[in-house]
């Protein structure tokens, strides 16, 4: 069916090609070929059944743009969204599927087909009635009624009439769920998220209301000057102020921040000089959150219109959106006097880049530009290459990003700094240091090749660390280091049984060190050994299906809500700030199954979580004191669901497992070897019960 004379398809730099069949005569043939650029070659059409072909729609033209977004009619999407069908009464009337629909008549004997685009994915459909989403895949026509008809396209299922002047198109997506996300974002509540999808910009879920409803995503940014709409990119929610949320598009200086949850958002977010390629699908940012950071060097004043005595507990606002903290007079304090306090409720947003790596504390700061620090860059201290991977410790202290060179590099001693001089790498005074880490390929002894897509830091240790590889054929994508602060730190392969395949993302389960999670290419992998020689891998979330997870993350936050009282001169008033609901929950990002999240891992956010029915010293641990191992004992009534969990005496959770236990008396083995020498609390929740008991370790 090729061949190089002009009667025939082309064979060279062709990248996809695809065919059709006239149902009402076999001999007509049709065919789009695409060039290795995804940009048209021609568009063909055979009347003896593939011996000879004729163009009916030429590439490059601008005029016939099916898949391009742009006016580079040389390049496009048609590698990707290629669709093309023949009506099935009538062989000389085709459509074409790339970003839109678009029909071909023929209406002479030799030369092109007369082109009309049928449909467009810029105007919403509340507008205009001939909306199908872009990226078109298949197309099927309902048996009986020829000019019926439904597209599969990146937004789902639409169903439509196409006739001579006018076509009208609905979704069809009840229950059916195709998006594609490339990431996910949440706050302190359970099923209020946001995401980067594909085509669809950024979508917010809130969680709430009608079931049937609760699930379905509002489209909070999208770009309508663009036929995909725009891909969503990397974002987050605060837990500080749940109503802020931060959110990106790919590609280019596409950055946002809302204070109204998307409703409107501010002009102001990157300095001037920071410069965003366009050349990199998802521009890597990493969002830290914390209510205790003891490192803080901002401060807030606090005025008293009483008399306060010294140790008086009081609330102070931060100056983060106010949220308030607990703070201890270390004096008296006289009525109309004012103490300045350290600000224990910061932030750190950290932007990657082409050859830097940037950083504010500005955040959630709406009245200006954010103040920006270059944390590391090529000409300074030697980073190089495209960001493409970032993660970093449970203190933020360490910040390791991978490339998509295949580098990895390593920043440190983050926490302490805290302004111009000490944070930004154009200061003679800063002190954050950036490391250079070999990835060397087990097999071939070289140095990696392969796009970093994921790098994870261990929420218990940050000397432990899993990266993972992209790219097709290659046989180790997952790596990991227990050295990872060391001069030289050494990854070696935990790749096991895992399949050969693509490693999108990971985590390492924050209560269980020898525990990750993996996306890949198809689907979600479990390994509970990642300490062994060889890993063993299991494929998790079955009913997700084998499709990409683009990003795992996991609620490291455990807050409880706080609670002020306070009068304003008529009525004593409430008000509440919100802490986390999902402490441990998993969340997931897949390329076609939509947003998900697992309560497999969830733990309780303090022994004492505020509705819970507390029974003191109803659980047993032997010996105690306790030097090596203790036997921690608990009964059941009933088969349960339980949440076994240590905490230290300042309430720092050091375990937490989920398990179902039948009736009986059960024994839990903990070992208390590597844990300091002190007083801790050993909890049980049982639904709205909890159990504890309390040990002393000594060595």
């Amino acid at each position: 069916m090729h061949s190089s004379d002009t009667f025939n398809l082309p064979y060279e730099n062709v990248g996809r090609t695809e065919f059709a069949i006239a149902p009402g005569n076999p001999d007509i043939l049709y065919a789009t070929v695409i060039n290795d650029g995804g940009g048209l070659i021609n568009v063909y059409r055979s009347d003896d059944r593939g011996v000879h072909w004729r163009i009916i729609a030429p590439g490059g033209s601008q005029n016939l743009n099916f898949f391009s977004p742009d006016n580079n009619t040389s390049q496009g999407q048609g590698l990707y969204d290629n669709v093309i069908a023949v009506f099935p009464e009538d062989p000389d009337r085709i459509l074409l599927g790339g970003i839109d629909m678009w029909e071909g008549r023929k209406i002479y004997e030799t030369g092109y087909f007369e082109w009309a685009q049928k449909s467009s994915g810029l105007i919403p459909p509340q507008i205009f009635p001939s909306f199908i989403h872009s990226n078109h895949h298949i197309y099927t026509f309902r048996p009986g009624v020829s000019n019926q008809i439904f597209i599969g396209h990146d937004g789902g299922i639409s169903e439509g009439s196409i006739n001579s002047q006018y076509s009208e198109f609905i979704t069809r997506n009840k229950t059916y769920n195709t998006s594609q996300f490339a990431t996910v974002g949440y706050g302190g509540e359970l099923k209020r998220v946001i995401g980067g999808a594909h085509g669809a910009g950024t979508q917010y879920v809130n969680g709430h209301g009608n079931p049937a409803s609760a699930q379905n995503g509002t489209q909070i940014w999208a770009d309508f000057t663009n036929p995909s709409g725009g891909n969503g990119g990397d974002c987050f929610v605060s837990i500080i102020d749940p109503l802020v949320f931060i959110y990106t598009q790919t590609p280019g200086e596409n950055f946002r921040r809302s204070e109204d949850e998307g409703e409107n958002f501010s002009n102001t977010f990157l300095s001037s000089g920071i410069q965003v390629p366009t050349d990199a699908y998802i521009t890597p940012c990493l969002y830290w959150e914390n209510f205790e950071n003891e490192y803080s060097r901002d401060s807030v004043d606090f005025t008293t219109h009483v008399e306060l005595a010294s140790g008086a507990e009081v609330m102070v606002s931060s100056g983060n959106r106010g949220y308030p903290f607990e703070y201890i007079l270390p004096a008296v304090l006289d009525s109309g006097e004012t103490i300045r306090v350290k600000d224990i409720i910061s932030t750190k947003y950290f932007l990657g880049t082409e050859n830097a790596i940037w950083m504010t504390f500005d955040v959630l700061d709406f009245g200006g530009v954010p103040e920006w620090f270059v944390i590391t860059n090529k000409a300074k201290s030697g980073f190089d290459g495209q960001a493409q991977s970032m993660g970093m410790s449970s203190d933020a202290n360490y910040l390791f990003v991978g490339t998509m060179e295949g580098e990895l590099f390593r920043i440190a001693n983050i926490k302490n700094a805290y302004d111009y001089d000490r944070a930004d790498i154009n200061s003679p005074y800063c002190i954050i240091a950036t490391t250079y880490i070999p990835l060397i390929n087990p097999v071939t002894l070289a140095q990696n090749t392969q796009v970093v897509t994921s790098v994870y830091v261990d929420p218990q240790d940050p000397a432990h660390v899993i990266v993972t590889l992209g790219n097709y054929g290659n046989d180790n994508y997952v790596f990991s280091t227990s050295n990872g602060l060391d001069a030289e730190p050494v990854f070696t392969s935990i790749q096991g049984d895992l399949p050969k395949m693509p490693v999108y993302s990971s985590i390492i389960e924050m209560s269980n060190s020898n525990t990750a999670i993996v996306g890949t290419d198809m689907g979600m992998y479990i390994s509970e050994n990642i300490d062994a020689a060889t890993p063993n891998w299991a494929l998790l979330a079955q009913d997700i299906g084998k499709v990409p997870v683009f990003q795992l993350r996991q609620q490291l936050v455990a807050k409880e809500p706080t609670v002020i009282k306070y009068w304003d001169g008529v009525d004593t008033l409430v008000e509440t700030y919100p802490g986390t609901q999902n402490f441990g929950v998993i969340y997931a990002a897949t390329y076609g199954r939509g947003m998900h999240y697992t309560r497999n891992f969830e733990k309780p956010v303090s022994i004492f979580a505020p509705g819970t029915e507390v029974h003191a010293s109803a659980v047993k641990v032997f010996p105690n004191p306790v030097s090596n191992t203790a036997t921690i004992e608990y009964t059941l009534d009933k088969k349960t669901e339980v949440i076994l969990s240590v905490f230290d005496i300042n309430g720092k959770m050091i375990l937490s497992e989920k398990m179902t236990r039948s009736a009986g008396t059960h024994h839990y083995q903990l070992d208390c070897g590597s844990l300091p020498r002190g007083t801790y609390v050993t909890s049980i929740h049982k639904g709205k019960t909890v159990e504890t008991g309390k040990f002393i370790v000594v060595h």
